[in-house]
């Protein structure tokens, strides 16, 4: 299992000097309740890392990338916000398949292989959740994933965690 506080507050670690590189404004909302979710660790950190990348990629100097968190009652509701490019519509239902790479708009030169996305989405469906994109040109993007609060006495959250562990091994081969 994972712990939100705690695992956010590594990931605002391991970003902010980038972000501050970057010129942008990076925060991020820990939640107060403290609360655990079902997930591999290294996974979920791949997960946020590829989507902090993108939307430090896409998001001009100034701009703001923040993550956000919803405390259920069953789920925890994740989300990577930015105030960059945004995709347009007919680049959404793409961005997802393996080596896409939309154009984006005013310029910007197209980055990375087009493999990042597919990945989290990936990631995200081996955790039995949808990563979902809101997105519009000029404003921005929102991705969000949820996962299962895990409520369990310590012996069952073992086999649930190694279960899910078990589905994200392939991801570290």
């Amino acid at each position: 299992p994972i712990e939100p506080r705690l695992f956010l507050s590594r990931i605002r670690g391991t970003w902010k000097s980038v972000m501050d590189q970057a010129e942008l404004v990076f925060a991020v909302e820990i939640p107060n309740d403290k609360v655990m979710v079902l997930g591999d660790e290294d996974s979920m950190h791949r997960l946020f890392s590829i989507l902090l990348e993108n939307a430090a990629n896409f998001t001009p100097p100034g701009g703001l990338i923040r993550i956000a968190t919803a405390v259920q009652e069953s789920l925890v509701v994740f989300s990577v916000q930015d105030s960059g490019l945004g995709i347009a519509s007919e680049h959404k239902q793409h961005i997802f398949d393996r080596f896409y790479r939309a154009v984006p708009a005013g310029g910007w030169p197209a980055k990375g292989s087009g493999l990042g996305l597919a990945l989290a989405k990936w990631i995200a469906e081996r955790h039995g959740t949808d990563l979902k994109v809101e997105s519009e040109p000029g404003i921005g993007s929102n991705f969000s994933f949820s996962l299962q609060r895990v409520a369990l006495p310590a012996k069952d959250a073992l086999n649930a965690l190694n279960d899910v562990s078990s589905r994200t091994n392939k991801i570290h081969s």
